[in-house]
């Protein structure tokens, strides 16, 4: 089966988890063993917003064009009158309804698609609202604190990144100053061996978990294409390649690594600073979102080894790719499962829509191999 039928399949798999929730937004999580779709996920909607305006981009179905625009509506009825973007309560936490920095980030993301494509400003001055929320709570270092799940940490970079595509729109140094001090506070986390420190969700963990750890590097890779940035450039490519190095050694030699120890496809869930590996299982999203960076990474560097291991990664996601249907649940063909085997520790039995969604981001860059598709991955 090639790429562009997956790429299909997973396009329709979001479209039909957009429709179920009759309110605009993406249901968050199809619970295959119960059969039940949970609700509109605000962060997660507002980062499928760019996957489907690419899809529309290269295909012209005017159906994922209508439903982006839906997505993004959604989103501005829901904003916080400061313009912050939160979960639902219950998500994650009681207290999640708060709005959440990472998540107003996310949601720019889908903002600034929408107005490339549609040129309204209404799209823009959200975006703007959102970087104004996210300001409000930024210290003199480029991080916050002042909440469950509003914390320092690395992948925080997944917010530099939309700052910084919003100033290169206006031409407005204040975003972009407030981009560069973000960003620069995550470099201050990476080791030489391109680790970075604080890419839990806990604040006790010490390890670093794959989906986390592919929100920090794909996210450093999209503020070093941004050019003219007060940032040190050199450092920054030098520690993405030392991360891509340690992947592809850890991938390329992992039967022997194992030895005797239980195998998954991909990476381990989490690594430890070292770069070596902490659970016998694999956080499948993580995976995509590796992949993601990897192949990025030899686009940018014309390096031909990363684009083979990211296509090496990308056939294992294939191979797990739900593609038909399976019993009497239409609803999991194109899905990816959380984990690997499904009853891992990461959304066991079931499908995040994020997962789907980078596994499409990937499957666009491979395909078209266009360095520059807009707001994805």
């Amino acid at each position: 089966m090639d790429d562009q039928h997956h790429l299909d399949l997973c396009l329709k798999w979001l479209y039909r988890a957009q429709q179920v929730t009759k309110d605009g937004g993406v249901s968050a999580i199809y619970e295959a063993d119960k059969k039940i779709w949970r609700r509109s996920y605000p962060e997660t909607t507002g980062y499928i917003i760019p996957t489907f305006l690419n899809y529309y981009k290269y295909f012209k179905n005017e159906d994922y064009k209508k439903i982006a625009i839906e997505m993004g509506d959604w989103e501005l009825d829901i904003i916080s009158p400061d313009g912050g973007t939160g979960d639902f309560p219950g998500f994650y936490a009681p207290n999640t309804l708060k709005p959440r920095n990472f998540n107003t980030g996310q949601v720019m993301l889908g903002y600034l698609s929408l107005y490339e494509f549609t040129n309204n400003e209404k799209y823009l001055n959200a975006a703007k609202q959102s970087a104004e929320y996210v300001i409000s709570s930024i210290n003199s270092s480029g991080t916050w604190n002042f909440s469950q799940f509003n914390t320092p940490k690395s992948y925080n970079i997944r917010v530099a990144w939309p700052f910084l595509e919003l100033a290169k729109v206006l031409n407005n140094e204040r975003y972009k100053f407030y981009g560069e001090l973000m960003s620069k506070w995550v470099m201050t986390q990476a080791n030489d061996n391109g680790w970075f420190k604080k890419n839990s969700f806990s604040e006790k963990d010490k390890s670093g978990f794959t989906h986390l750890i592919g929100y920090t590097l794909v996210g450093m890779l999209k503020i070093y294409k941004i050019k003219d940035l007060d940032l040190n450039y050199d450092y920054i490519i030098n520690i993405l390649e030392q991360a891509a190095n340690n992947l592809c050694d850890f991938y390329l030699n992992k039967k022997n690594l194992l030895k005797n120890q239980k195998k998954y496809i991909a990476f381990p869930s989490y690594f430890n600073e070292n770069w070596k590996p902490l659970s016998d299982w694999s956080c499948v999203t993580g995976n995509t979102q590796i992949e993601f960076f990897m192949r990025d990474l030899g686009y940018v560097l014309e390096n031909k080894k990363y684009i083979d291991v990211a296509n090496l990664i990308n056939q294992e996601m294939k191979n797990i790719h739900i593609t038909n249907d399976i019993a009497d649940d239409s609803n999991l063909t194109g899905g990816l499962f959380g984990s690997s085997p499904i009853e891992g520790d990461y959304c066991p039995y079931q499908i995040p829509n994020w997962g789907v969604k980078f596994f499409s981001d990937s499957l666009m860059q491979k395909i078209y191999k266009d360095v520059n598709i807009k707001y994805v991955g």
